[in-house]
């Protein structure tokens, strides 16, 4: 499966206020996901992860600018049989470089996917995915964006340009 979306994440203060806010807006209740997420080492800007959660496993490739500004992401999902072996397999040619451990809060408002995440030795952040319609332009989700920040008052917050495996490789 190939998706487009537009992506932001920002540091969380106060998770328990803005899961009250996310809950206001939601479609529905959470459902919440426990993931671990298996990186290689596949070059700077490239992205090849194992997920596995809730029992599931999904290799996922993408590309994404390091910009601090909300970003457009181009994602490739293969769902595979055997998480753990493929694991194994892949480390054979391309180094697994960390390993990120996360308790995830899932919601749905439209078509965008909304992310409270506590994030093993970093703490808690919000994520926003809107997933971008074929006739969608990523202006249109980068306006889709904004407005869910606004709405959640997180507008204000500045967002983080590095992705959680890069934020734990700083912090090492």
């Amino acid at each position: 499966m190939k998706l487009r979306n537009i992506e932001v994440k920002l540091p969380v203060a106060d998770p328990n206020a803005l899961q009250q806010s996310i809950e206001q807006l939601a479609d529905g209740p959470a459902e919440t996901l426990h993931q671990t997420d298996t990186y290689f080492d596949v070059g700077p800007n490239a992205y090849l992860k194992m997920r596995e959660e809730n029992g599931r496993s999904t290799l996922v490739a993408y590309r994404r600018s390091r910009a601090a500004e909300l970003r457009p992401s181009d994602i490739k999902l293969s769902v595979v049989e055997n998480g753990p072996d493929l694991i194994e397999t892949l480390a054979k040619a391309a180094p697994v470089i960390i390993t990120v451990i996360k308790k995830r809060r899932l919601y749905f408002q439209g078509q965008t996917r909304i992310h409270l995440d506590e994030v093993e030795s970093l703490g808690w952040f919000l994520e926003l995915e809107v997933v971008l319609q074929s006739d969608q332009s990523d202006q249109d989700g980068l306006d889709i964006a904004r407005q869910l920040l606004t709405d959640l008052k997180m507008d204000q917050v500045s967002p983080c340009s590095d992705s959680y495996r890069d934020l734990l490789l700083r912090v090492g």
